[in-house]
């Protein structure tokens, strides 16, 4: 695998993980922002047009902080900085995705106070779910309610098994039972087989499945996104399994990896769409020990640009 630099910071952010998803965007933006000739913040945006986004293929992303100490009204100088930048390159907007709070929380809750009084706004405001393991983990049958605890039990009971998956082959079969989940429910898988394969050699991940004898029936990809958070990018069953309630089984079996490797949180990501709640699968993250936490689109619209020639 190849060495990824990692930090208190996201994994999204880094330059490996973007040159990854080059393609989908007509160039990439690294940006530093200096304070006396010392670098003091990064952020990595995706362009299209005229148009900025961070991230552009990721969960989220925004402008780390390079160095500690940073008062207020040194973000405030930077946002004034980034804007004076995007006005030289003819950026008529730009859009980022905040992460959830437990991701570097003192930066980002910063960042979202700075960019709101310099007129940036939310588009809108994701609900996201997650882990807080050494909290949940502790009697986790006890703390989760009735109906997660009895479906845990029929798991237990069609003796499922789970293992991490250590070969291509074992990858490529946990990747076919995500896709046959995305395609039953009618939901799009927007990663490919090959890119699931490149970005693993990148991003610090696993993959896992669940079986049923012999059969694999469900699995999960499962990013290493700072030292302290993991997040599920991808899970689900295969149709026709959901009576072994193996998703209830299989967060609980991911809780205890996450736990044993030392990490604080497992990001199981939103259950709202722009904002708005599929509230089934509000109810069941709650139901297995998740909380929630918000994750904020904000965007800014420029009336300066490149004039037309």
């Amino acid at each position: 695998m190849k060495e990824t630099q990692r930090s208190i910071h996201t994994v999204f952010n880094k330059a490996e993980f973007s040159e990854l998803n080059k393609n989908k965007v007509d160039e990439i933006e690294y940006l530093l922002i200096y304070k006396k000739n010392s670098p003091r913040f990064a952020i990595t945006f995706g362009r299209k047009k005229d148009t900025l986004s961070c991230p552009f293929s990721a969960p989220f992303g925004y402008m780390e902080l390079l160095k500690g100490d940073m008062t207020v009204s040194d973000f405030e100088e930077a946002e004034k900085a980034l804007e004076q930048y995007f006005d030289s390159i003819g950026i008529r907007k730009a859009m980022i995705v905040f992460p959830p709070s437990f991701y570097d929380h003192t930066v980002t809750e910063t960042w979202i106070n700075v960019l709101f009084n310099q007129g940036w706004r939310a588009e809108y405001i994701d609900l996201n779910f997650g882990f807080h393991i050494p909290e949940v983990i502790v009697d986790y049958e006890n703390k989760i309610k009735y109906n997660a605890r009895k479906n845990l039990r029929i798991a237990y009971k069609a003796q499922l098994g789970f293992r991490k998956c250590m070969t291509n082959d074992e990858k490529k079969e946990a990747y076919e039972v995500i896709r046959q989940n995305r395609l039953g429910k009618g939901y799009p898988l927007k990663m490919t087989l090959e890119q699931v394969l490149e970005a693993i050699e990148v991003v610090p991940s696993d993959m896992y499945l669940v079986t049923h004898g012999e059969k694999s029936i469900a699995a999960a990809l499962v990013y290493e996104v700072t030292q302290k958070a993991a997040q599920v990018i991808y899970w689900g069953d295969i149709p026709g399994y959901s009576d072994k309630k193996t998703i209830n089984f299989l967060s609980y079996e991911l809780l205890k990896v996450y736990e044993q490797k030392g990490f604080e949180y497992l990001d199981i990501g939103p259950s709202t769409e722009f904002g708005l709640p599929n509230y089934g699968l509000c109810d069941f993250k709650d139901s297995i020990g998740c909380e929630r936490t918000t994750k904020i689109r904000m965007s800014k619209c420029f009336n300066k640009g490149v004039p037309e020639t």
